[in-house]
């Protein structure tokens, strides 16, 4: 799930198919995957919800089109967009799985699981435990695409 305040209201008939799209630097058009558009109730911030996770190993940019429109009818300005990576095991969003990874899985390894320590829970399992650990060093060497 992926919010963008757009800081304009927005006509709600416009938060269709088409309005957002995301595409992988290698993955290409995963635009598919959207599954639900929703605007907040100030209608200046839409929620991209996703049927399924995205590819591993890859940096998407989402991207507002002119499908979306304000409520006087026109399309928003300026550049509208915002790039994501997705790469399991990269704890600390180096781009890269490392040794750092895991040391920092373990040392999070028992802990509850929240807001703060969810990227630990690499198999996301609802518990960061060994499996965890195990899970970023099978990943060992894996980088995002430059």
């Amino acid at each position: 799930m992926l919010r963008v305040d757009l800081g304009r209201p927005l006509d709600p008939r416009t938060a269709v198919a088409g309005a957002v799209e995301i595409r992988g630097l290698h993955g290409g058009d995963v635009s598919g995957r959207i599954e639900r558009l929703t605007l907040d109730p100030s209608g200046r911030a839409i929620t991209v919800r996703l049927s399924a996770p995205l590819p591993d190993a890859d940096v998407y940019t989402f991207r507002i089109t002119d499908v979306l429109r304000t409520t006087s009818g026109e399309p928003l300005p300026g550049d509208a967009a915002t790039t994501v990576a997705a790469l399991a095991g990269d704890v600390d969003a180096s781009g890269a799985v490392t040794a750092v990874d895991i040391l920092a899985v373990r040392a999070h390894a028992g802990k509850p699981v929240d807001a703060a320590t969810r990227v630990y829970d690499v198999n996301d399992s609802g518990d960061v435990t060994g499996a965890d650990m195990l899970a970023a060093r099978t990943r060992l060497g894996r980088r995002l695409p430059q």
